[in-house]
């Protein structure tokens, strides 16, 4: 039975350093669904506005608004998000990201507003303009 710890306890250090490991090779974060994404269209005195709600799981998670592109009638709107350092000491209470935009003057025909987060398509909604 004695022979059978060291065995163990270097099968647990190889699986411990492979997991260290993999984490270190995330060069991107993940965003999935700790960034809940709201999207609100709306007119204001004939100009389209988009309203963009990101929640964050802490004030330690920064969000960078990186622009606007336009592709025929689809607003790509992007964002950059960086979690806290793993050491880093933050108060657990959810922090809310609020950008609004303008996307102008619209034609009347359907439209979509996409929003991405590190490259990563998070949140879309479709809208109409009618006249």
């Amino acid at each position: 039975m004695m022979k059978k710890w060291p065995v163990l306890v270097l099968a647990i250090a190889v699986m411990l350093t492979l997991c260290v490991s993999h984490e270190a090779n995330k060069t991107t974060p993940d965003v999935g669904d700790s960034t809940p994404t709201q999207i609100i269209v709306f007119e204001d005195d004939g100009v389209w506005k988009a309203q963009i709600i990101i929640t964050l799981p802490n004030p330690c998670h920064k969000i960078e608004f990186l622009g606007v592109e336009r592709e025929g009638n689809t607003f790509i709107i992007s964002f950059r998000h960086t979690p806290p350092k793993p050491d880093e000491i933050c108060i657990q209470v959810l922090q809310k990201y609020n950008k609004t935009l303008e996307l102008g003057k619209l034609e009347k025909g359907d439209y979509r507003v996409v929003v991405k987060i590190n490259d990563v398509d998070v949140k879309e909604l479709p809208f109409k303009v009618k006249d």
